[in-house]
C-alpha cells in the first residue's frame, strides 16, 4: 500500500497571517517606545543645558533678579529643541524659567539662590498602534553662581 503525501500548500501563509499582527505590535511597540525614549533624552539635555547656561551667566547687581538669566535660559532651551525638530516654544511645548532667592519656595527652598528650567512636551507617537505617555515634563533647579545673598545670612 502506497502512502500518498498529503499537500501542505498554504499552511506557512496560513501561520504567517496568524502571526503578523504579534509581530506588527511588536515592532511598533520597539519603534514608538524608542522614539520616545530619544524625544526624552533630548528633552532633558535641553533642560539641563538651559539650566547651566542661565547659571553661568553673569548677573550684576544692579539689574534686576532674573532679568538676564531667564531670557537667556529660555532661548539656549528653544535653540537645543529647534535642533531636533521640536518647536518650542508653542501650542504643544512650553519652557517655564524661574530665578528664586535663596529659601524661596518656588524652588524647593533652595538654601542658595537658583535658576529652575522646566520643559513641559506633548508627545506625539510615530505609529500610535499601542499605548505611549503623551507629555514628557523635566524640570531642574540650580544654583546660580552670582549668589546674591549668602547662603546661612
Amino acid at each position: 500500500m502506497t502512502l500518498i503525501p498529503r499537500r501542505r500548500s498554504g499552511s506557512a501563509a496560513i501561520e504567517f497571517a496568524i502571526w503578523l499582527p504579534v509581530l506588527l505590535l511588536f515592532v511598533s511597540t520597539v519603534v514608538d517606545y524608542g522614539y520616545y525614549m530619544n524625544q526624552r533624552v533630548e528633552v532633558v539635555r535641553a533642560t539641563m543645558e538651559a539650566a547651566r547656561t542661565g547659571a553661568a551667566i553673569f548677573e550684576p547687581n544692579q539689574v534686576a533678579p532674573g532679568s538676564v538669566i531667564k531670557p537667556t535660559a529660555t532661548t539656549r532651551a528653544g535653540e537645543v529643541l529647534t535642533k531636533i525638530g521640536i518647536t518650542c516654544p508653542s501650542a504643544a511645548c512650553t519652557v517655564s524659567v524661574t530665578y528664586c532667592k535663596s529659601g524661596d519656595s518656588a524652588c524647593g527652598n533652595a538654601p542658595f539662590d537658583a535658576v529652575q528650567v522646566e520643559i513641559n512636551d506633548q508627545f506625539r507617537p510615530l505609529i500610535g498602534l499601542i499605548p505611549t505617555p503623551s507629555r514628557i515634563d523635566e524640570k531642574l533647579i540650580m544654583a546660580v553662581e552670582n549668589q546674591r545673598t549668602q547662603p546661612g545670612s
